[in-house]
């Protein structure tokens, strides 16, 4: 049986978003672009969730530092708090491998998964 899914996406690139949707055309898609609309968005409805995909760099930048407030860290951290443990399946797909292992740090069970090598990944 075949089960529609609700999947959280933290990304600031229309075109990886489009490759997101077209992947994921069968299930509901949340976007946001933005480390504040993402922690506005899961504050209220993070127990819906059956898929939190998390990028780092945000704002068209790359590389950018943990320390920044508009990055994936930021989500990471507030649903480190947030969830207190109990955490929804989380693929961190940046491309920034530093960051991207400091936000599975602070994510137990969550995979780091890069961007160009998601989809094969997640649908083999």
């Amino acid at each position: 049986m075949w089960i529609k899914m609700k999947i959280f996406i933290l990304e600031d690139d229309p075109r990886r978003m489009e490759y997101f949707s077209r992947k994921f055309y069968n299930h509901e898609i949340i976007w946001r672009d933005t480390a504040e609309e993402a922690i506005q968005y899961l504050t209220f409805n993070y127990g819906e969730m059956d898929n939190i995909f998390l990028d780092h760099d945000l704002g068209g930048k790359s590389f950018v530092s943990s320390d920044e407030f508009n990055t994936g860290y930021t989500v990471a951290k507030f649903l480190a708090e947030y969830a207190h443990g109990n955490f929804t399946h989380v693929i961190i797909h940046s491309m920034n491998p530093p960051a991207a292992i400091r936000m599975q740090e602070l994510l137990p069970g969550s995979q780091v998964i890069p961007f160009h090598g998601l989809f094969e990944r997640i649908t083999s």
